[in-house]
C-alpha cells in the first residue's frame, strides 16, 4: 500500500485534531503529484512531510467521500493481490488512478491549498 493512503487513513480515522491546524502562519505548501509519495514520508524534511501528510489525509478523505468505505476497504484488499496501486485502484473504482488525481489536484487548486 502507498505510503500516502496508509498514513492518510490513520490520520482521518484517529479522529484527532490534524497537527497542520495548530501550526500558525503556514503558507501555502506545494503538493507533490500522489505517485511519489510511495516512499517513506518521514526521509522528508520537516515542511515537506507537514505537506505530505496533510496531502496524505486530504486525499484519503477525498477517496472516502467519493466512493465510500466499502470500496476503499476493496482496494486494500485488492492490494494485498497486486501490488501495483493504478491497476488495483481501476479494477475496484473503475476509473484510472491518473484521472482521480488529476480531479483532485485540480479541486486543490481550486480551493488554493
Amino acid at each position: 500500500m502507498p505510503a500516502w493512503l496508509s498514513e492518510g487513513l490513520a490520520l482521518f480515522f484517529d479522529g484527532g485534531t490534524k497537527f497542520w491546524h495548530r501550526t500558525t502562519g503556514q503558507a501555502k505548501h506545494d503538493y507533490l503529484p500522489l505517485t511519489t509519495r510511495h516512499a517513506d514520508l518521514t526521509s522528508l524534511s520537516a515542511a515537506d512531510a507537514r505537506a505530505a501528510y496533510r496531502h496524505s489525509y486530504e486525499v484519503s478523505r477525498a477517496l472516502l467521500a467519493q466512493y465510500g468505505l466499502v470500496r476503499v476497504r476493496l482496494l486494500l484488499e485488492r492490494l494485498s493481490h497486486t501490488p501495483d496501486f493504478s491497476s488495483a485502484f481501476e479494477a475496484v473504482m473503475g476509473e484510472r488512478f491518473a484521472e482521480f488525481q488529476r480531479q483532485w489536484m485540480a479541486e486543490q487548486d481550486r480551493k488554493g491549498f
